[in-house]
């Protein structure tokens, strides 16, 4: 499912950052965050995530939001989302620093 597979890639580009501050990835879907603290989760991305998790060490907060309630980066990342999913054709959606979405 597409939300739990948007939290493994946002963990996997924090993991490859090299950064070793804290980071905190939000996320609209409650159902996603609630399989990933799940320790008896049968679904193997979840362990994946689950495994990510424990690799970093306590540096990363799952946080949940409210979807559409006029933050910036989830409006974005929503917007990025509905054209991937409405276009044929493929399109690259680059990594950036939330640092970016609140400013």
């Amino acid at each position: 499912w597409a939300e739990a597979q948007a939290i493994y890639q946002a963990l996997k580009i924090t993991l490859s950052s090299n950064i070793i501050n804290r980071h905190i990835i939000n996320s609209d879907s409650l159902s996603a965050l609630s399989t990933v603290v799940n320790p008896y989760s049968k679904n193997e991305l979840t362990h994946h995530i689950q495994k990510l998790l424990f690799d970093m060490n306590n540096h990363t907060c799952l946080m949940w939001v409210s979807s559409h309630i006029r933050i910036p980066g989830n409006e974005k990342a929503d917007t990025s989302a509905y054209k991937a999913i409405s276009s044929p054709l493929s399109i690259q959606i680059n990594s950036s620093s939330s640092f970016e979405f609140l400013t």
